[in-house]
C-alpha cells in the first residue's frame, strides 16, 4: 500500500524513488512530503502543483521552516514539470519579499557624479579648490 494519498502520490513516489537511485537517502525529505501530500488531499482535487497550491502551503509555515521546503518543492516541481507541462516550479527567490525602504541600489562613482545629478534635476556645478 501506498504511504502517498493524493492525487500527487504517485508522482511524489516516483520522485522518491528516482533520488533514491540516485543514492540519496531522503529520510527527511520523505517526511515533508508525507506532510505535503496530506495538505494536497485536504486543498486540491487535480494532480497539478500549482502556484496557489504551493502558496497556500507556504503560509502554514514560519520563516525559519520554509526554505528546506522550498528548496524540496522546487526539485519536486522540476521532477513534475516533464510529464504535466501546467507545474508550477517556484523561483529560488520565492519566498524574498522586499518591503518598503529595503531597497539600496549600487552605483558606481561615475554613475554618482555624471548621471545621477544629472537625472535628479540638480546640475553639476564646478567646486573651487583653494
Amino acid at each position: 500500500m501506498s504511504i502517498f494519498t493524493s492525487p500527487l502520490g504517485s508522482q511524489i513516489e516516483r520522485f522518491l524513488a528516482h533520488k533514491r537511485a540516485l543514492g540519496l537517502i531522503y529520510h527527511r525529505e520523505e517526511a515533508f512530503l508525507r506532510e505535503f501530500d496530506r495538505f494536497v488531499l485536504r486543498e486540491q482535487d487535480e494532480a497539478v502543483l500549482s502556484d496557489n497550491l504551493v502558496r497556500a502551503y507556504f503560509a502554514a509555515f514560519g520563516q525559519a521552516a520554509r526554505p528546506n521546503r522550498l528548496t524540496l518543492i522546487r526539485q519536486l516541481a522540476r521532477f513534475l514539470i516533464f510529464e504535466e507541462p501546467r507545474t508550477f516550479v517556484p523561483s529560488s527567490r520565492f519566498l524574498f519579499r522586499a518591503g518598503p525602504g529595503r531597497f539600496w541600489p549600487r552605483l558606481s562613482g561615475w554613475v554618482k557624479e555624471a548621471v545621477l545629478p544629472w537625472g535628479c534635476g540638480i546640475r553639476r556645478f564646478r567646486v573651487d579648490r583653494r
